[in-house]
């Protein structure tokens, strides 16, 4: 359940402008199983380790999100934030600006540890459709391995905000997404949130998928991918007339770890919800199915594509086995599974 923050004066004489965060200071002064409890490869993603204290929101012209050691904003004009319980009290302040629990941004306490990150899903001025996006970035421990599992977990919670999305994701990339704005970054993300609309900001949101690495990803990226001329996942938590619009979220627990993978080779359609589905529990985007003559009886094309039973024209596939062809990046998976009613 969404709950309102106490610092709602300080933010809205912050998010005048969201590219000068300074303003609020010139004005105040698949199914699959584990492998046990394996390597994280994600550096610092507890957020706990820094460099210096951070003591304001990140400007362009110092990033102090990059006082959590590891992290960046790769889109160097969206400005992301680090949060840490040693930030100081400002005389000016009734919280710290970049506190926790209390900060410019709501209250929450870390899911462990003393510090996370915080970035704006979007941004939008006015009226107009102002794509100002704020991610966070790091580089892995380690290049990942072609063809191999794995699974990627953060958690969410909503900060003061008076919308809200469902679709936060996050991006395993060869590349940094670096560039000197604060534009959408244009990518796929192989994690994407699968738990409704994200309200909670009480608590924290735990997100988490599995996908099969192309043995190129170099770099992780999390925010919001979504197109601002197409998203349709956003739905207002305060009043929807106001001028400014925006949502925020803290982010904290970034874990990535391999995982074997185990495939199913039986579904039942049947209407029970239990097994419906013929899934991977891993992110592919193409799907298709054929039958025991080579026929392409259907063709599933989206992310994480799943095949209910069903022919492309609509009507019941019959009880057998079927062969299909997974794609997902680079990989294919292929094989056989058995349909039973």
């Amino acid at each position: 359940m969404y709950r309102l923050k106490d610092t709602t004066t300080y933010l809205i004489l912050n998010y005048t402008y969201p590219l000068y965060k300074t303003f609020f200071y010139t004005q105040l002064v698949i199914l699959f199983s584990p492998i046990g409890f394996s390597q994280n490869l994600v550096y610092n993603g507890d957020f706990e380790i820094y460099s210096t204290c951070p003591d304001n929101t990140s400007i362009p012209t110092l990033m102090q999100i990059e006082y959590c050691t590891g992290w960046t904003a790769p889109r160097r004009q969206g400005t992301s934030d680090y949060f840490n319980v040693c930030s100081p009290l400002n005389p000016q302040q009734t919280v710290p600006t970049v506190g926790v629990p209390h900060n410019l941004f709501g209250s929450q306490e870390p899911l462990s540890g003393n510090g996370y990150v915080g970035l704006y899903g979007w941004f939008s001025f006015g009226y107009n459709l102002f794509e100002y996006r704020e991610y966070v970035q790091t580089k892995l421990a380690q290049h990942l391995q072609k063809g191999k599992a794995y699974k990627f977990s953060f958690n969410a919670s909503l900060a003061y905000s008076s919308y809200t999305i469902q679709k936060l994701g996050a991006v395993f990339s060869n590349e940094s997404f670096y560039e000197d704005n604060d534009d959408r970054i244009n990518a796929v993300p192989q994690i994407v949130n699968s738990n409704g609309y994200l309200l909670d900001s009480l608590g924290w949101t735990l997100i988490e998928g599995t996908f099969l690495a192309d043995g190129t990803e170099e770099y992780l990226t999390i925010g919001y991918f979504e197109d601002s001329m197409t998203m349709k996942d956003t739905i207002p938590i305060l009043d929807p007339n106001e001028y400014f619009h925006w949502c925020y979220f803290y982010i904290d627990n970034a874990r990535l770890e391999e995982v074997s993978l185990n495939i199913p080779n039986v579904f039942t359609p049947n209407g029970d919800h239990v097994n419906d589905n013929f899934e991977f529990g891993v992110f592919i985007t193409e799907l298709i199915i054929l039958d025991r003559w080579g026929n392409k009886i259907n063709h599933i094309v989206e992310p994480n594509a799943k095949w209910n039973g069903y022919l492309s024209n609509g009507e019941e596939a019959a009880e057998g086995t079927y062969f299909y062809k997974a794609i997902s990046g680079i990989n294919n998976l292929t094989g056989f599974v058995q349909l039973v009613r």
